[in-house]
């Protein structure tokens, strides 16, 4: 309940309320209509990436207000003892454990993917059920980038 809390205004939470920002026109816009409109905006995901969060998948899709449970393989795979090996049956086994209970929750799943360009991971996933999807990280597509450029320079 504490996420729903921190996520939601009132009188589906307690957020902290700064007006001065893009959604309320930097201060124009105020008061219960905002803050009706930016509950049914805010889409709340929740990240698991634990045993212990799998331990309470049922209660955390109990929770109202989690549009979308989100899984990180990586540490899932940590904390199942078989760490970076996202492909690990036990990681995939947990993986679906989690997609059936959210799916039957009516909970939107997300996972995120390592490789793009994996046509197989990404069909199996939404076979699953799987709607939301990250792809690299950041860093990792500026590394991508900055090595290519590298690379021409370092050729002419």
């Amino acid at each position: 309940l504490n996420i729903v809390n921190a996520a939601k205004y009132h009188p589906l939470g307690q957020r902290g309320v700064c007006v001065a920002v893009k959604p309320a026109q930097y201060g124009k816009i105020f008061g219960p209509d905002y803050f009706d409109k930016m509950n049914k905006k805010t889409c709340l995901i929740a990240m698991l990436e634990s045993t212990k969060g799998c331990e309470n998948i049922e209660e955390i899709v109990a929770v109202e207000g989690i549009d979308v449970i989100f899984i990180g393989p990586t540490d899932l795979s940590q904390s199942l003892g078989v760490a970076g090996e996202v492909d690990h049956p036990k990681v995939e086994q947990h993986i679906l454990e989690i997609a059936n209970i959210a799916k039957k929750s009516g909970i939107s799943l997300g996972i995120h993917i390592y490789n793009i360009e994996d046509r197989e991971e990404i069909d199996l996933r939404i076979e699953q059920g799987f709607q939301l999807f990250t792809v690299m990280l950041d860093t990792a597509l500026f590394y991508k980038a900055c090595t290519q450029v590298l690379n021409v320079v370092r050729t002419q």
